[in-house]
């Protein structure tokens, strides 16, 4: 994700990449360990200041401030980007800043901390692994203030500490999808399924956001699998799975239960609709050559969620019972 930042000295806005949604959360064991952190800054270096900054599309936001209690910052502050702020500069040069006194300076007398008397700053930039920009940590001061080399060493050891707790938080979080994911399909597997079922659930709780479950088995695949072995049996569900997904549209999700069971997920609760598009899903695997070979098909069962449904498994009750009611039809 990209956003424009103003580098207040050139006059200039450029683009950079900052967090996506698609990164982790930071957990509260990492905020406290943070916190420790920008607080012990702002007693060594005894500033009035000290502030872990996040970037945000549109904001340069507080997301941590020293507990002194001369910090004029308050806990939920922001400030829009291109307003030529001192973090702007600091991810815009993607290097440190240092400001002894921007009443000195022409270019930064104007800029918006010192309506809040910080007229000196020393900050650098916060990256995650792959180079996007999370925000800064700053220490900002209502004097002139050099900054002694050994307090910016002091700095940059805390910006690395907290660079390493963003690199060891997204791998561990890219390790857990990847345990969310099929290994045989490339698709979600049932712990992915279950998170985001349960998300939908808690929606639908909240907000009454309804959505559909349906439950899909293929028809005879024991006899397949027995006839044609197994590796033909996995041949044939990495084919319906990849078939399957390029069908869906977002947010529709597409996941493996198990064995040769699957369940799509759905925000339409319009059954006709639904049913259009499993039969069209149909269409799209009848003239697959591979699966049409061994003449691939499925049954379902749908369960839109309701207020009879207390919980995510009396949803999956439902469409399980719709499911062997569609397969006994087709049996007999």
């Amino acid at each position: 994700m990209k956003t424009k930042v103003l580098l207040r000295e050139e006059n200039i806005k450029i683009d950079v990449l900052i967090t996506n949604e698609f990164k982790p959360e930071i957990p509260l064991i990492i905020r406290e360990r943070w916190q420790k952190v920008i607080s012990l800054v702002a007693d060594i270096l005894e500033v009035p200041a000290g502030l872990i900054m996040k970037i945000t599309p549109t904001h340069m936001e507080v997301f941590l401030k020293s507990q002194n209690k001369d910090n004029p910052y308050p806990e939920d502050g922001m400030d829009n980007l291109l307003h030529g702020l001192y973090c702007e500069t600091v991810i815009g040069r993607d290097e440190a800043l240092h400001v002894d006194n921007s009443l000195q300076y022409d270019a930064w007398k104007t800029n918006p901390d010192v309506e809040l008397n910080m007229i000196s700053y020393y900050g650098l930039p916060i990256k995650w692994n792959d180079g996007s920009f999370f925000g800064t940590i700053c220490t900002l001061d209502n004097k002139t203030n050099q900054f002694r080399d050994k307090y910016k060493e002091l700095l940059l050891h805390f910006k690395d500490i907290i660079e390493q707790d963003l690199t060891a938080l997204e791998n561990t979080s890219n390790l857990e999808e990847e345990n969310k994911i099929d290994e045989l399909t490339q698709i979600l597997n049932r712990r992915g399924f279950n998170d985001i079922i349960k998300k939908y659930f808690k929606e639908y709780n909240e907000s009454n956001e309804l959505f559909s479950l349906i439950m899909i088995d293929l028809d005879h695949f024991k006899y397949i699998n027995d006839h044609y072995g197994h590796v033909t049996g996995d041949r044939l569900l990495v084919e319906l799975s990849k078939t399957v997904s390029k069908e869906l549209t977002n947010p529709d999700i597409f996941s493996r239960f198990g064995g040769d069971e699957f369940v799509y997920l759905t925000k339409s609760f319009d059954i006709p609709v639904i049913v259009k598009a499993l039969n069209r899903i149909k269409e799209i695997i009848y003239i697959n050559p591979l699966l049409k070979k061994y003449g691939i098909d499925f049954s379902y069962g749908i369960a839109v969620v309701n207020e009879k449904h207390r919980s995510v498994e009396s949803l999956i009750e439902e469409a399980d019972r719709k499911l062997y009611l569609n397969k006994e039809t087709k049996q007999n």
